[in-house]
Parts: structure tokens; C-alpha cells; sequence
């Protein structure tokens, strides 16, 4: 992983657990919500482990947004915006 995709998802992980602190939702309730167990959950927050696009997607639904708006919000924040809209075509 390059320095930018690892900015990427340290924003990426800062929004949605973010997301999760503000709707009061536990890592339990959010890995009950996903399928994954809350060590999982933990483990993906603290990132010592990345999810794959599919769970980024469920963990997205889970909060109530979509993976689109999670990584549009990331790359802001990681200063990657010009990056992502060349991926994204957004």
C-alpha cells in the first residue's frame, strides 16, 4: 500500500467509525448488522486488518450513507479529491 491509499483509508476509517460513534451504534451492534464478529469491527477501526470493498459496502448501508459518499468524503479529507474523481468519474 502507497502512502496516498493509506491516507485514504485511514479517512475512509475515521469517517465510518465516525459515523457509528454518532448514531450510538456499538462495534457489536454494527458487526451483528454486517456479519463480522465486534473483534473484526475492532480490528478494522484500529487498521491492523483492511475490509474488503464488499464489507466497505455493507459497513456503508449498515450507517445509513453509500460507499460512493464514504469515499467522497475520504478523499476530501485525505486531500485525495482530484484523485478520486479521475477514479470515480465524480
Amino acid at each position: 500500500m502507497n502512502d496516498a491509499e493509506r491516507e485514504l483509508y485511514v479517512a475512509i476509517t475515521a469517517i465510518w467509525s465516525g459515523l457509528r460513534r454518532a448514531r450510538g451504534m456499538s462495534r457489536e451492534e454494527l458487526a451483528a448488522r454486517i456479519g463480522r464478529s465486534a473483534k473484526t469491527v475492532e480490528r478494522y477501526e484500529i487498521m491492523a486488518q483492511m475490509p474488503v470493498i464488499s464489507t466497505l459496502m455493507l459497513i456503508a448501508t449498515a450507517l445509513g450513507t453509500t460507499l460512493q459518499r464514504l469515499l467522497d468524503s475520504a478523499a476530501i479529507l485525505s486531500g485525495h479529491a482530484e484523485r478520486n474523481t479521475a477514479v470515480t468519474g465524480r
